[in-house]
């Protein structure tokens, strides 16, 4: 006795099973959109006092305009006081005036920069202050880009006391902050009396500007 013969599927449904049965991924995978840029770099200073002149920060609440390339890109990093060492030139005097280049050397292996006046303290050998904060001369000047090796300076200058007449002291040394910094440098003062007061005689101070001074 033969079977019940099956009924023939209509055409077309064969290739149908195929397709459905050959189609798709393995569970779980899908198109998934890629990972966005990683976030930039924390730009936060050091708690405590600072040295005047904040350099502008590099960040920004409004996205980069995919136009425009930001300028200095690879040297927005601000100097810490650990990329520089600091050192004093020789005096210039000149007008009554002792004049002296604060010179700060990038020794790092990165270029940094630098935007505005250091704190400046002339301290003896206990290390207590003998001065008061040196009055700041000229508008600052603009940002400062040092690349390793390169120098940028502060001019420091006073009225010599012993034409002044001013009050004076002979520190043993003399403190520096960079700008935006909290941790100072100092290096050794052999460069004699220095005024403690007065204002004309008043120690006074400008913003790091490229190079070495004189």
């Amino acid at each position: 006795m033969r079977g019940a013969a099956l009924p023939a599927l209509p055409a077309g449904t064969s290739a149908l099973l195929m397709v459905l049965t050959g189609c798709g991924g393995a569970p779980g995978q899908e198109d998934r959109p890629a990972a966005s840029g990683t976030a930039a770099p924390d730009s936060r200073t050091d708690d405590g006092a600072q040295a005047a002149g904040a350099q502008p920060r590099a960040t920004s609440s409004h996205p980069a305009s995919p136009e425009r390339t930001p300028s200095h890109s690879t040297a927005s990093r601000r100097c810490s006081t650990s990329d520089v060492a600091f050192s004093i030139g020789a005096n210039e005097p000149g007008a009554g005036r002792e004049n002296f280049s604060l010179i700060l050397t990038n020794i790092s292996a990165g270029t940094c920069t630098l935007y505005g006046y250091p704190g400046a303290e002339f301290r003896d050998a206990k290390n207590n202050a003998v001065t008061t904060n040196p009055v700041r001369v000229a508008p600052s000047s603009g940002l400062v880009s040092l690349r390793p090796g390169t120098r940028a300076t502060a001019q420091l200058s006073f009225s010599d006391p012993a034409t002044s007449g001013a009050v004076s002291a002979a520190p043993a040394r003399l403190v520096v902050t960079p700008p935006d910094e909290t941790r100072t440098l100092s290096a050794a003062w052999t460069h004699g009396a220095v005024p403690t007061g007065g204002n004309a005689s008043a120690v006074r101070i400008s913003a790091f500007q490229p190079g070495s001074g004189g």
